[in-house]
């Protein structure tokens, strides 16, 4: 702002000198009989007063509005809109450190700020040029999810990355391209199958009706017709897998489905010797699902459930079934008292026709998955927990 100050208050005291030596020569004139010039400097002297008068500083100068907005507002702004954003960000330091930058982030890696057993795997995924999307896959809760990774380099030497969650869009996937697999397979296959079945159990009556035949030959088309019997079935199973209709939903009672569900239980072989305990949820759940599919995927949970309770023994074999709600989802829960999935295993089980049971199908489960994903959801094995069995979560959305 300039400095009007020396100015204005030279003119004042210039006005001032004047108006006093007017009114001097006033006084004097009128002492001296002039009377002409007495009026001249009267009037000489108003006009100085009223120039004196206003002679005043000038108003200080406002400085011009701004529009900027105030830079801690607009940091706290920004670090609330991060915090509540739902992509986990990272932020990678120019010493290398990695850091949780908002709170999907901090639940995803399950830290306060700094990133550890983690950051190997973000580091990994950086190797690519800027703005390369990488495929990597972090553990979260104790289940490994498939994330999407966006980087951005600045100037200042870090690095922000957004983890965007892309599990339901591999598992939608791999679900549609397994189907397809085994649609094409289960054909070509049954195409193959279907007549050497059938001339195998023909060749096979006729050599026992005439007699000399060799014992040699008829073994050898009855182990034909066995194992192409085995093979069917094998195929049947792929066919089940291929062939989970689109659900069609409509409004239920959760509980409701859950009773039904235990009377259904309460018919099998099983009932006798294992106990069902029922947990609807209260008060009770509207989802909008297909209950005959959704009583299927959770009747294979509990047979499985019910095998692996009665395969431990010293223990009151039981399966649990409870079930609730939770933002936009329904959830289910299966648990049982046996002696739980291990390590190794824990990955392979939901694979289609993969079974460590003597006699199993290996279908069980992939369908009840299948069903889960076609609802929008998942089924995933709960992380271990000492001392109880298994715990399979079915959500759908």
């Amino acid at each position: 702002m300039p400095n009007h100050a020396p100015a204005w208050r030279w003119r004042r005291l210039a006005f001032a000198a004047l108006l006093v030596a007017t009114g001097a020569a006033t006084g004097l004139a009128t002492r001296t009989n002039l009377y002409a010039s007495a009026v001249l400097c009267g009037l000489l002297s108003l006009w100085l007063a009223l120039l004196c008068a206003r002679a005043d500083p000038p108003p200080p100068e406002r400085p011009a509005p701004s529009h900027a907005p105030d830079q801690a507002v607009a940091g706290r702004r920004l670090r609330l809109m991060l915090d509540h954003a739902p992509v986990p960000l990272a932020l990678r330091a120019p010493d290398g450190g990695w850091h949780a930058v908002n709170r999907a982030a901090r639940r995803l890696f399950a830290t306060d700020d700094r990133i550890g057993a983690d950051a190997a795997l973000l580091q990994a995924a950086l190797a690519g040029a800027p703005g390369d999307r990488r495929l990597l896959r972090l553990g979260g809760a104790g289940v490994p999810r498939g994330f999407a990774l966006s980087a951005s380099r600045w100037s200042t030497g870090e690095t922000l990355v957004a983890l965007v969650d892309i599990q339901a869009e591999i598992q939608a996937a791999e679900a549609t391209a397994l189907r397809d697999l085994l649609q094409t397979l289960s054909h070509e296959i049954m195409n193959s199958l279907t007549p050497v079945m059938s001339l195998a159990e023909s060749a096979a009556a006729m050599l026992a009706e005439e007699a000399g035949i060799a014992e040699v030959a008829r073994d050898a088309l009855q182990t034909i017709a066995r194992r192409a019997a085995g093979l069917d079935r094998f195929v049947q199973g792929y066919r089940a897998l291929a062939r989970v209709p689109a659900p069609t939903r409509r409004t239920t009672s959760v509980g409701r489905l859950l009773e039904d569900i235990f009377r259904l239980f309460e018919t099998t072989p099983r009932a006798g010797t294992v106990t069902m305990s029922l947990s609807p949820p209260t008060p009770d759940v509207m989802a909008v699902i297909d209950p005959d599919l959704i009583s299927q995927a959770l009747l294979a949970l509990l047979a499985n459930g019910a095998e692996a309770a009665l395969a431990h023994p010293g223990q009151d074999p039981r399966v649990y079934l409870d079930a609730g709600a939770e933002a936009d989802a329904v959830w289910f829960c299966v648990r049982d008292t046996g002696l739980g999935v291990p390590a190794e295993r824990r990955e392979a089980i939901f694979a289609p026709m993969v079974t460590f049971k003597p006699g199993g199908t290996g279908i069980g489960l992939a369908i009840a998955r299948q069903i889960a994903l076609s609802h929008g959801g998942d089924l995933t094995l709960a992380p271990p927990i000492p001392g109880q069995g298994a715990s399979f979560r079915l959500v759908v959305r």
